[in-house]
């Protein structure tokens, strides 16, 4: 995902060369395989930008459709939050609020129902089936029970200087989160209760990047 151009470009030789394939402004890419694959994004094809959905394709990224519209957050938001597929009828999307499908986007649930009206999810992030993150305008939480509890975590804000692009967890411990645009990586190594600033080596990319995903390669 190219943040400059709002645009989405596919590399076929492990990165070698790049090809633009179409012009959507992304704030996440989920690849399900080397043919599917989802983005929460705003179609730039056309001036201006739309209104910010998900989308689908099931060629490689050549061509999209339209898979969910985004009612969470409404008309005039530019970025739509993040989505993360499980397997092919599980996915969790924080987009204002933090939601889940199991049955490949037929239907939705709202995960935090009682969230305060000012507090917006950006960002999700699940390790498994029943462990995962979201980051918001607020705090950081954290449910070990597929969504059905919720603890509150450090927002890491001093470190990443505002709201977050995305992120990413090794195990339990270990994660990433990203301002987006900044080009700060916020690290931490206590599954979300302190963060540090671990940008050093990545910085020059993040400011060009806002989400990158390796798309499973059949053998």
């Amino acid at each position: 995902v190219d943040g400059l151009t709002s645009s989405i470009i596919k590399s076929t030789d492990a990165g070698a060369t790049w090809q633009k394939i179409a012009d959507y402004l992304v704030s996440d890419i989920f690849p399900v395989s080397a043919k599917v694959a989802y983005i929460s994004a705003v179609d730039c094809s056309l001036s201006p930008c739309g209104n910010a959905s998900t989308f689908r394709s099931d060629d490689g990224g050549e061509t999209w459709s339209l898979w969910l519209p985004n009612s969470t957050l409404g008309s005039g938001v530019y970025f739509p939050g993040s989505l993360q597929f499980l397997d092919e009828n599980i996915a969790w999307e924080a987009a204002g609020s933090i939601r889940f499908t199991t049955n490949g986007g037929k239907t939705w649930t709202d995960a935090f129902p009682d969230k305060p009206a000012d507090l917006q999810f950006y960002s999700v992030f699940f390790l498994d089936y029943e462990i995962g993150w979201a980051g918001s305008n607020g705090p950081i939480v954290r449910t070990k029970d597929a969504g059905q509890t919720w603890e509150v975590l450090k927002h890491p804000v001093a470190v990443l200087g505002g709201g977050f692009g995305s992120m990413w967890f090794l195990n339990e411990q270990d994660g990433f989160a990203t301002h987006g645009t900044s080009g700060v990586v916020a690290r931490t190594r206590d599954g979300g209760h302190t963060w540090r600033d671990d940008s050093d080596f990545l910085r020059p990319f993040l400011r060009l990047m806002t989400e990158f995903e390796f798309a499973p390669v059949p053998v």
